[in-house]
Order: C-alpha cells, then structure tokens, then sequence
C-alpha cells in the first residue's frame, strides 16, 4: 500500500512538472499552423534555435536563482555573461590558434572558467562590503561593462564565418552542454553539503549561521556557480547571434528582467520538483512562446510585450494560487481541531 501511495505520489509529480511546457507546445503549435501555417517545430533549424536560445535561458535563469533564493538579487548577471563570453570567448580563440583546439571547445572552456573565477571575486568582494546586494551588483555590472568595452578594442566577441565555431550549433554538442549542466547543477544543489546549506539559509540565514552553517562561503560558492553558468549561456548566445557586442549604461540589466519569467515560472513549477528541474521546464515554456510568436512574423516589440502580459497573467494567478492554498491549509486546520474537539467531548 505504501509502495502504492509513492508511486501515485510521483507520478502526480511528473504530471504536474511536464504539464506547463506541453500545454504551452500544444498552444503555440495550433497558433503557428494558424499564423504561418507550418507547426511550431517543423524544421531542423526550428529545433537548432529552440536549443540555442533554452540553454541560454536555462542556465541564465538558474545563475540568477542562486543568489536570488537566498535574499540576493544580482543585478549584475548580465554583465558577467557579456564579461565571461567576451573575455573568456577571445582567449578560447587565442587558445585555439595556439593549441589547434577546436575552436568551440576552447571558446567555451574558457569562457566557464572566465566565469568561474569572475564569479568567485565577485562573491569574495561581496562578503567583505556586506554592502546591499542590488547595489552591490549595479556597481559591479558598471565596472564589468567599461572593462569589456575596454578590452579587445571594442569589437566584443565574432563567430560569424570562422571555421570550427559551428560546433555551437550543432544539437549534439548544444545536448550533450546542456545535460551535462543540468546533470552538474541537480547534483550540486540536492546531494550535496552545498545544497544543505544552501536550502537551511532559504528558511532564515541567521537561525542558519547559528546552527554552524557558514554563510559566507556558502555566498562565494553561489557567485562562483553563478559565474560559470553565466559563462555557459553566454557562448551560446553568442553562436546565436554570431557575435556579442560590449554594452555600456547599465544596458545589461535587461537580460536580467528579460529572464525573470523563467526564474518566477520555474519556482512555481519546482514545487512539484525541484529548482533545477523547475527551470529547466519553465525556461522551454518561455522559449516555446518565443519561438511561436517569432514564426508568427510578429516584430520583436510585439513579442516582448505579448511575453510580459502573459507574464502579469501568471503573477496575478501564482498569487491568487498560493491564498487560495493558505485558504484550503487554514479549513483543514479547523476541521481536523473540530474533529478533535469531538472526539474528547465523547470521551
């Protein structure tokens, strides 16, 4: 019975998780037969961009997770994608004329490890200003974008027609990227003593730093973490556009509220999971709505405000849902104490 009952359990799970994104396929395919008339994947180059762009997402989404769920909104994401592909993506380059690397190997190799250590500064600094986080993360992207801007005379990083970084389009390197990331991140956040700490400091960071825990270098981690994946969706943004161009004026904050409904769509759906799977969910059901609008012919403009509407739509549902939850929590409650209270007037 029991065996039963976890079984009914987890395949309730699995339901719940994979419902949002296949509800969303079925939506935009009708709509793309209707609006271009073709389905929403008809073609190879359909399944190579989809690919592309939720491996961005994904992983951006997840680097911004990080630190958000634990108090710390990190303005300054966007500009350690733009830091991570540009710096690392260049030295990838350099590595590979040295090296006879291919060229997509080394790009991305060093553009993570660019990240990784970017990341870590980042979060060492953090823990020693103990200033606001938001602050924190304005003055660091300001810093990040002069620095790309300064370096490489200005040109960013250029894929466009250079033999080898094809490889970043091809399905089978964007699939074996992308599981490697989700198989790494899953580990590290449920399996691990840094996913321990990481969820007790979620609940109270100071009931958490009491008990032993220490949240400082429980922050560099996430920064470090942070910074790799941001080095990961950046090279693959890159080979999505052919190039990425150095931004200034704080204009890189816009990948960080151009994510947010992945981000807040995946803690919804993490509920039924966890965060990694939650994202990854959530980021394909954004990325699918994209794609259809995009098939549409619809301008970007168009796009952007048709993704931000539904994006209002979920917010006002997400928190209509959770009172209705404390609603049906609190009921329960005072049946199960009537009933209580029934069972000792009998007695």
């Amino acid at each position: 019975m029991k065996d039963k009952s976890n079984l009914s359990f987890l395949l309730k799970n699995v339901s719940l998780t994979l419902a949002i994104p296949l509800a969303v396929y079925i939506c935009m395919h009708i709509f793309s037969k209707m609006t271009a008339g073709v389905g929403l994947l008809a073609y190879t180059v359909d399944f190579k961009n989809l690919a592309r762009t939720w491996v961005y997402s994904f992983s951006f989404s997840l680097a911004v997770a990080l630190n958000f769920f634990n108090g710390r909104f990190d303005f300054s994401m966007g500009a350690q994608v733009l830091f991570g592909t540009i710096i690392g993506g260049n030295l990838g380059k350099l590595l590979s004329q040295a090296t006879g690397l291919n060229i997509g190997i080394s790009i991305i190799v060093c553009a993570v490890a660019i990240g990784l250590l970017s990341g870590y500064a980042i979060g060492a600094l953090f823990t020693r200003m103990r200033i606001l986080p938001m602050v924190y993360g304005l003055g660091i992207a300001m810093v990040l974008e002069c620095i790309c801007f300064a370096s490489f005379n200005s040109n960013g990083l250029i894929l466009f027609g250079i033999p080898g970084a094809e490889l970043l389009s091809e399905l089978w390197f964007i699939g074996l990227v992308f599981l490697a990331v989700i198989l790494l991140m899953s580990y590290i956040c449920n399996y691990t003593s840094f996913g321990y700490e990481w969820r007790a400091i979620q609940g109270n960071q100071k009931i958490a730093s009491n008990s032993g825990i220490n949240i400082f270098r429980n922050c560099i981690i996430c920064y470090l973490l942070a910074g790799g994946l941001a080095g990961v969706a950046g090279v693959f943004d890159a080979a999505y556009a052919g190039t990425i161009l150095p931004e200034l004026g704080l204009s890189t904050i816009s990948a960080v509220t151009g994510n947010l409904f992945a981000l807040f769509l995946g803690i919804f759906i993490g509920q039924w999971s966890n965060m990694v799977v939650g994202i990854f969910c959530s980021s394909l059901s954004v990325q699918l709505i994209t794609l259809g609008l995009a098939k549409s012919g619809l301008s970007s403009s168009v796009q952007t405000v048709i993704i931000y509407v539904i994006f209002i739509i979920f917010l006002i549902f997400k928190e209509r849902y959770a009172n209705l939850n404390i609603t049906k929590e609190k009921k329960a409650r005072i049946a199960l104490a009537r009933k209580r209270r029934a069972e000792l007037s009998k007695a």
